[in-house]
């Protein structure tokens, strides 16, 4: 009895769990990320109370270096902010 409804709730959670969407990984080339940085560099003034940009910057970021895509996907603006992200704590001097 106790496994029944252990199934079933387990079968409940599925059902209202939305499904899982794949999101294709980033490969991004040289002229890319060095654009990437050298727009954000120069945008810095913009950078908020948390040390970080806000999604508008990033949004606008991923269109300025949209010319330099060589490999599908376009970037997206998560993708931006997690390569500054991932950027800026290899630059850090703790890391």
């Amino acid at each position: 009895m106790v496994a029944l409804a252990s199934q079933y709730t387990l079968n409940s959670l599925y059902t209202l769990m939305p499904p899982k969407v794949c999101i294709p990984k980033a490969s991004w080339n040289d002229q890319e990320v060095g654009s990437l940085i050298h727009y954000l560099h120069k945008h810095q003034a913009e950078v908020g109370d948390n040390s970080n940009f806000k999604s508008s910057m990033y949004k606008s970021a991923a269109e300025h270096i949209s010319k330099h895509l060589t490999s599908r996907p376009a970037k997206t603006t998560a993708m931006v902010r997690n390569k500054w992200i991932s950027h800026v704590s290899c630059m850090s001097p703790s890391s």
